[in-house]
């Protein structure tokens, strides 16, 4: 019985097809991860939503504090996972991660699996016995107000990947912040209040020029919650979409604002207003 060998130009057509095979399936094998992540992700931020809002019915339906009182910065939440904090900022523990916390299993649904790690800060979190990675933002001008306030909850975003595809150890971040322009701080003790005319208009959203990372955290968009307690995915940058522009890395350019910017000077995020229709 003669035995025959496979021929060099029949090898390279086996290796051909196995190489047009692995170009072919290894895409379709990263979309299936990454879209298993984003469905992760989806279901935590589903249950951080649900969380904030029964705290709300616990608490005469109001949201929690997401800053300080007096502030017009961003703090860490809480006060003693930076150690080099003033042990006197114990008001700083008023933060949204705190309040909701009760009504959270599972401190890993702070997180997203598709968001990357960063230590921004140079601060190191384990000195906190709870040490956990936020990946979500909660929606600033939400501090302190009522659930009647809101008109169209299902439009309303409550929280949102604020800071693209990446999450800062020991940080659970606010954005936009609760803010007034410079010179018109409120009284010591007072809060920040959401406001469209006057002194106190917000007009600062935590853009990511600092923490620069993409926008397209999943696909071509990301995960958002909405105050009625539906959440779901949005293509960024679009009409329901906080951001108007991205450039080509997907860092943010240019968000939404409504008409009255033009003419009173207050440019509060569209799509974060409380009082949006």
């Amino acid at each position: 019985m003669n035995r025959r060998a496979f021929t060099l130009i029949e090898l390279l057509v086996v290796i051909a097809i196995i190489a047009i095979l692995a170009a072919i399936l290894f895409p379709v094998f990263s979309q299936a991860r990454e879209k298993a992540r984003q469905s992760n992700c989806l279901s935590n931020v589903k249950n951080m939503n649900t969380a904030l809002l029964m705290y709300t019915q616990d608490y005469d339906e109001t949201f929690p504090l997401t800053a300080p009182d007096n502030v017009r910065a961003f703090f860490t939440t809480p006060w003693d996972r930076t150690p080099s904090s003033p042990v006197g900022y114990a008001r700083r523990q008023a933060f949204w991660s705190n309040s909701i916390a009760p009504y959270i299993k599972n401190w890993q649904v702070y997180t997203c699996p598709s968001a990357q790690e960063r230590n921004i800060f140079n601060i190191d979190p384990a000195t906190n016995p709870m040490r956990f990675t936020a990946a979500f933002t909660l929606n600033g001008y939400l501090q302190a107000w009522p659930i009647a306030g809101t008109p169209a909850p299902a439009k309303l975003i409550t929280f949102w990947e604020g800071l693209g595809k990446q999450t800062i150890p020991g940080f659970a971040t606010v954005s936009p912040l609760p803010h007034t322009k410079a010179g018109f701080p409120p009284p010591s003790g007072a809060l920040y209040r959401y406001s469209e005319t006057g002194d106190e208009c917000t007009t600062q959203i935590w853009w990511t020029t600092v923490f620069e990372a993409t926008h397209r955290v999943h696909a071509e968009g990301s995960n958002y919650a909405y105050a009625d307690g539906h959440v779901k995915w949005v293509r960024n940058p679009s009409e329901n979409s906080p951001w108007a522009a991205l450039d080509a890395n997907g860092i943010p350019t240019s968000l939404w604002v409504p008409d009255f910017c033009f003419t009173t000077g207050c440019c509060p995020a569209w799509w974060h207003r409380p009082t949006i229709e």
